[in-house]
């Protein structure tokens, strides 16, 4: 493949390119850096791979982030979309749960594992989808692996036991990753870095939609003309309908759309399928998985946000088993009335909304102010709003009596999805911030416990109310959601020190971004 090198920047032996004047897939992108402290696997197979990366730059006519607004914002909003579709599979679970325990006679815990096996597959899918679509394109791993899991879905929905409902589920949680691994890179595709916040918002944001799985589960599976089978039949006719939208629409990946727009440009054959050879997408996915094994092991900052994001994300899953005991038992709501409570983070998001060009302000002037690009400048409002944690946990656990009105545990569920949704996404920001060269492997290693955490609270959750009042339970988990608030303050405060230390972080992200 060739460039015309007329739509190319000249080149300068000074260090003043931009980082986000190149946009490069992050499985290769530690290739281009030729960073000596990056030695864990040989790369040569993919150096004229790399080579072809180094002249995709902005300024070029055909890079997705040059199309217009209106075409960006489409493609975001379907990407992000995709994640509200998938994953109000595992929330609408809970309104399954009951109904699979009656067909097949199962106990408490072991009805939830098609739950948490979903959770599992979440975990492990980045792994290898997420290296795909930076080598393959996004495309061909969105309609493939959203194939794959219409299929599943029809097992689900066909399920004889429920071990076959059991190994669907998990098969759906590795397809349905595609749709948490991949938007990252879409959005990385379409957005500047200064732009970047508001495409990760509103992949918090369809998050948080999922939460109309609850309600949807309660609706169908207590509706004696459907059942609980039809809520994957629901699956594949939403599926079929994503999967028709997004096989017409247009690649993002950068170096794909550049190479087709270069050879209608010369009037030579375009391939619709990237030639990506079974040797170069297994030596990528290795780098990535020890890379992320890796990080996840030897980088305190990953590490300690991953086992972070574990806990958090574990609580709401946590508080999805907490609707039974708390707005059944103890308000005497009807089912359907208790499942839509889990409803409480869509109006948290739409409060982050609001909040949103406040930190977007407050980064623009800390970048002024230092004259480069702090990481730690994604906490700034985090550190007051991850005391939400807390106080929302404690709220829930002492206020959902009888004597006091439902609309204060809900407050308090509002509070707590307002901190987690916003600290999820600071998160994120601060990774990739942190770790550009190797962003996909620190991202998977950061998702990595994230997911695990939600698959020990579903099942610790059950047995915790099962020999626990709601009461204690939720200000247990209260209580050891204090330290972590410490970690928010470390790395707002001391985590340029800590960044320093490390091989992998960017040490030279200032002068990039200067």
């Amino acid at each position: 493949m060739s460039f015309d090198q007329s739509t190319l920047p000249k080149k300068d032996d000074s260090l003043c390119e931009s980082r986000d004047a190149i946009s490069i897939p992050s499985v290769i992108r530690h290739s281009i850096t030729k960073s000596d402290e990056i030695d864990l696997y040989d790369f040569q197979d993919t150096s004229d791979y790399a080579q072809q990366l180094e002249n995709i730059t902005i300024n070029h006519s055909a890079h997705p982030q040059n199309w217009t607004t209106w075409k960006k914002a489409l493609l975001i909003f379907l990407s992000t979309s995709l994640q509200a579709y998938v994953f109000w599979t595992p929330n609408f679970y809970s309104g399954v749960q009951s109904k699979v325990m009656e067909e097949w006679t199962l106990s408490s815990q072991t009805s939830l594992l098609g739950q948490s096996m979903f959770c599992l597959g979440v975990a492990l899918g980045p792994l290898v989808l997420g290296p795909l679509s930076d080598l393959a394109g996004r495309k061909i791993v969105y309609v493939g692996s959203l194939t794959i899991y219409l299929c599943f879905n029809v097992s689900c929905a066909l399920a004889v036991n429920y071990p076959q409902l059991v190994i669907s589920m998990f098969i759906l949680g590795v397809v349905g990753s595609t749709a948490l691994g991949n938007v990252a890179g879409g959005i990385a595709d379409l957005l500047k870095d200064e732009h970047s916040n508001w495409g990760m918002y509103m992949f918090i944001f369809m998050c948080s939609i999922s939460s109309i799985g609850s309600p949807m589960g309660t609706a169908v599976s207590e509706n004696p003309k459907l059942g609980w089978r039809w809520l994957y039949w629901i699956n594949v006719i939403v599926g079929g309908f994503f999967l028709l939208i997004l096989a017409f629409a247009p690649e993002t990946l950068p170096l794909i759309v550049v190479e087709r727009y270069e050879a209608r440009q010369k009037n030579k054959p375009v391939s619709m399928i990237p030639k990506l050879t079974f040797k170069h997408f297994f030596k990528s996915t290795y780098f990535i998985f020890f890379m992320a094994l890796k990080i996840f092991f030897t980088e305190p900052i990953v590490l300690s946000l991953g086992i972070y994001n574990g806990f958090v994300n574990g609580l709401l899953y946590f508080f999805l088993q907490a609707i039974w005991p708390v707005y059944s038992d103890i308000y005497k709501m009807s089912d359907m009335a208790a499942s839509s409570t889990y409803l409480a983070a869509i109006p948290a998001c739409v409060i982050l909304l609001w909040l949103e060009p406040i930190q977007c302000w407050l980064y623009r002037r800390d970048k002024r102010k230092n004259r480069s690009l702090r990481p730690e400048a994604r906490f700034i409002m985090t550190i007051a709003l991850v005391w939400g944690f807390p106080i929302g946990l404690f709220m829930f656990a002492f206020c959902s009596k009888p004597g006091i009105h439902f609309i204060v545990s809900l407050i308090a569920l509002t509070i707590f999805d307002m901190a987690d949704y916003h600290i999820w996404q600071a998160m994120l920001l601060y990774i990739t911030d942190s770790y550009p060269s190797v962003s996909a492997s620190a991202v998977a290693a950061f998702e990595l416990p994230s997911n695990l955490g939600s698959v020990v609270f579903i099942h610790l959750s059950s047995l915790m109310f099962s020999r626990m009042n709601v009461h204690w339970a939720a200000a247990v988990v209260g209580f050891a959601s204090l330290p972590l608030i410490a970690l928010i303050y470390i790395l707002y405060f001391f985590g340029h020190r800590i960044r320093s230390r490390s091989k992998l972080a960017t040490r030279y992200l200032i002068r990039l971004n200067s």
